[in-house]
């Protein structure tokens, strides 16, 4: 079948595409496509393919095909992203803000980050993955190293809606579970088809498997050694008893992987985290480190009560971090208002300091092929905009409000 042939083509050129180390040379693409072109045009049917590996004849791609395939390229390499953008507070200027990419991530496997980043390359453009691997080992900097005594971090990294926030705190995860972070904690929406959401991604950028069955990253690897343990499921946020089987009795100190939660943003489910954490360490976890990622943190994260009477969200989130020696916390919005706007000074002797982004603020930058609001209302010709006059039978002005 043609539909074979093309694909098996498009196949060939994409990966010697992918083969290429650094930027893409500007005509890259359109060589490889000539050289293919050569191919198919010299070279017999039966020897190509074996070439690009059909179980049938090869048959010839017309003009419209390469046009196509060219375009298919230009779409998927021809996408760049630039580095975002760094704030550190004043005690973070003075700290050690190169522990990981200089030292620490040429020392160890980074087994997670690895095995993610070979999956990433298989949907996104080089350039991008490149971007996010920059990006997330400057985060990292700012997080602080697992191995230092005692630690308390709280940063923020904002992104566009939606453009690769989940992609990019799925790297994090990663290489702080490579770095030697023990608990990891992400917290997703407030419903559960965006925890439940969340949890899949996760499963297949970080676990790499669900329920069983390899999946993302984990496809094709062996090592069951490294397996991270998820104490929630896609199916099933945290609770205490699963927690208990899941961990089979298990705790920090005699698990060798790190541990996921994937929980909602909801004060029954924060009680029921710290309740059980509480019942493991009777003190403060001291051993071992913990990350917490606060996903759309403007939501329900912010205390708009009184420091006396925290929000109860706010409230849950603060005793969490309170229960570690070393904790990191990294707050991910697109919207970021709310959360600049903490009073930076405030703390409760009871729960510890409030969530004010005080030792970094990382920017991210869209990819070039990022389409969102600026590009629609802020276009001088109004590309994008089209004005609707024929609205009034199906939406009419005054509507009632169901």
């Amino acid at each position: 079948m043609k539909t074979n042939s093309y694909k098996a083509v498009k196949d060939y050129i994409f990966d010697k595409l992918c083969k290429v180390i650094g930027a893409l040379p500007i005509s890259k693409i359109e060589d490889e496509i000539n050289k293919a072109k050569t191919v198919t045009s010299t070279v017999d049917p039966e020897m190509l393919a074996t070439i690009f590996s059909l179980e049938s004849t090869f048959h010839a791609l017309n003009d419209g095909d390469w046009n196509r395939i060219q375009r298919e390229m230009e779409t998927h390499f021809d996408v760049k992203m630039q580095n975002g953008i760094l704030i550190q507070g004043e005690e973070q200027q003075e700290r050690d803000n190169a522990w990981w990419s200089t030292v620490e991530k040429q020392k160890k496997e980074n087994y997670y980050w690895e095995r993610y980043e070979k999956y990433l390359r298989l949907s996104l453009p080089p350039e991008v993955v490149k971007t996010i691997d920059t990006d997330t080992d400057i985060v990292m900097n700012n997080i602080e190293n697992p191995s230092v005594e005692t630690f308390s971090r709280y940063g923020m990294v904002v992104g566009h809606v939606p453009s690769g926030k989940t992609g990019n705190y799925s790297a994090l995860i990663c290489k702080a579970a490579d770095a030697g972070y023990k608990f990891l904690v992400v917290i997703a929406g407030g419903i559960n088809n965006l925890r439940n959401q969340t949890q899949q991604r996760l499963n297949e950028s970080f676990v790499g498997q669900t329920k069983g069955v390899q999946v993302g990253s984990g496809k094709g690897n062996t090592d069951k050694k490294s397996l991270p343990l998820s104490l929630t499921t896609i199916e099933n946020d945290f609770n205490k008893r699963d927690a208990d089987r899941l961990s089979q009795g298990l705790n920090f100190d005699n698990i060798s992987v790190p541990i996921l939660l994937v929980i909602k943003k909801n004060t029954k489910t924060l009680a029921s985290v710290i309740d059980w954490l509480e019942k493991q360490y009777k003190n403060k976890v001291s051993s071992h480190a913990m990350l917490v990622i606060d996903d759309e943190s403007d939501y329900a994260s912010i205390n708009t009560n009184g420091e006396d009477d925290p929000t109860q969200i706010n409230k849950k989130l603060r005793q969490l971090l309170g229960l570690f020696q070393k904790s990191a916390y990294v707050a991910y919005t697109a919207t970021p208002y709310a959360n600049i706007f903490i009073d930076h000074e405030a703390k409760n002797k009871d729960i510890g300091k409030d969530l004010f982004p005080k030792d970094f603020i990382y920017a991210l930058d869209a990819p070039t092929n990022y389409f969102g609001a600026r590009k629609i209302f802020l276009d001088p010709n109004k590309t994008y905009l089209v004005e609707i006059s024929d609205y009034t039978t199906s939406l009419p002005t005054d509507h009632k409000k169901h």
